[in-house]
């Protein structure tokens, strides 16, 4: 029951995952809001992410107690054609950075699992919501950092609290990615409901 539950929960991190990353990235490069483009590009992403890492990603949710994903490889053929075709898609509408992110992407399976999701979620998917945060409110990045603080510091609080409690958390990156989607839940619902404002 205790897998079911976590095999659950990886399905659900992916989901709502894949719908934030997406989200953020077309509100950027498209400025229009397409919920299936968006959706689709998000898994897409990380698909091809963890499927060209099989290794790596079923380590990871091993940790967990959840079985090894079968046809990675044929995941990681699919998802790969399909950012493919974003890329050709992206270079025709003239947007760039995600001609860029596309090429990052496809060459991300040289990269270990961790910093090519790393990469990917801070230098792209961050920049872009941060960006995006700073010019709704119109304040400087000075003023952003100074408002974040109390968020970081209350991560950082629960982050030692779940250290504390189990001390392997540190060396087990499948209750770090745990950790990670617990705390980033409210954030998505968050951004959600901030481009909806956006775009009103």
């Amino acid at each position: 029951v205790f897998s079911f539950l976590i095999l659950i929960w990886l399905l659900a991190f992916i989901s709502f995952s894949a719908w934030h990353f997406g989200q953020t990235d077309i509100n950027k490069w498209l400025n229009m809001p397409n919920k299936w483009l968006s959706f689709i590009w998000g898994f897409t992403i990380l698909c091809y992410l963890f499927a060209s890492h099989p290794i790596e990603f079923n380590q990871i949710i091993s940790s967990l107690n959840i079985p090894g994903f079968y046809f990675l490889e044929t995941i990681n053929y699919l998802s790969g054609v399909i950012i493919g075709l974003f890329l050709l898609f992206s270079f025709f509408k003239k947007t760039y950075h995600w001609t860029l992110t596309c090429i990052y992407i496809l060459l991300s399976s040289n990269l270990d699992l961790i910093s090519a999701f790393a990469f990917y979620f801070i230098f792209i998917h961050s920049v872009s919501g941060w960006k995006d945060l700073k010019d709704r409110f119109k304040v400087s990045y000075f003023n952003m950092f100074v408002k974040s603080i109390p968020f970081n510091m209350g991560a950082l609080f629960l982050y030692f609290i779940a250290l504390f409690f189990a001390p392997s958390f540190l060396t087990n990156w499948g209750i770090l990615f745990l950790f990670l989607s617990c705390i980033s839940f409210p954030h998505v619902i968050e951004m959600t409901f901030f481009y909806k404002k956006k775009r009103l």
